[in-house]
């Protein structure tokens, strides 16, 4: 599943508009949150996590491979 794939669903299952869709994720009234890259090993993981901006690195310290992908500086 590619990042774009993943926020596309994500935001279907969440009923948000399209219209929230960020480059990197999707940004609401209340809230913002970006797609990382995740290995948490979860069988239901589809590889990807919709996390807060100021948790991305401690994300990508944990689960992720983000930083090698230019995602997290």
């Amino acid at each position: 599943m590619t990042r774009s794939e993943f926020i596309t669903e994500y935001l279907r299952r969440e009923g948000l508009p399209d219209s929230c869709r960020t480059v990197t994720g999707f940004k609401t009234r209340e809230f913002e949150r970006v797609a990382l890259p995740c290995n948490c090993g979860l069988p239901e993981c589809t590889g990807w996590a919709m996390v807060p901006p100021y948790d991305a690195r401690k994300h990508e310290k944990v689960f992720g491979m983000g930083q090698m992908m230019g995602l997290v500086s």
